[in-house]
């Protein structure tokens, strides 16, 4: 892969450089309706050909966003525990998360899970591991896969 990655989460609604205002802001001011629109539309936006694409965690509810990655090659999940993925976050109740249901973090976690399932074309294993050891991971697995 040449090509530099392109993060959907810098391009997307939740970059404070597209919006004028933090995605928190964002969401109490406008709505998780209208970042949803916002964020489907850029990953209809990307030309995803040849990159790697990092998205945010709630481009898995737009079917049209995925369905458009999914085009231009495989999607890979990189697959956390939750006790991992709660490490991981930061500031849960002020980072802007998309939860539909409003539930807490461990009920968006699993009802996330089979969505990102759904999509995804190789699951990765990336509880534990360097990132350059989950990368090699992926690297190698997408050597191997079926032209």
């Amino acid at each position: 892969m040449s090509a530099p990655p392109i993060s959907s989460r810098r391009d997307s609604p939740k970059s404070s450089s597209r919006t004028g205002m933090a995605l928190q802001d964002f969401l109490d001011q406008v709505g998780s309706k209208r970042f949803q629109q916002l964020e489907e539309q850029t990953l209809l936006d990307l030309n995803p050909d040849n990159h790697i694409i990092a998205t945010g965690g709630s481009a898995i509810y737009s079917d049209k966003g995925m369905a458009h990655l999914q085009t231009a090659g495989p999607l890979v999940l990189l697959d956390v525990d939750l006790a991992t993925l709660k490490q991981r976050v930061n500031n849960e109740t002020s980072r802007g998360l998309i939860n539909p249901d409003s539930g807490s973090f461990n009920d968006l976690y699993y009802a996330r899970k089979p969505l990102y399932r759904k999509w995804a074309d190789y699951r990765i294993p990336a509880s534990s591991g360097s990132p350059g050891d989950i990368a090699g991971v992926i690297l190698q697995r997408l050597k191997n896969a079926p032209a």
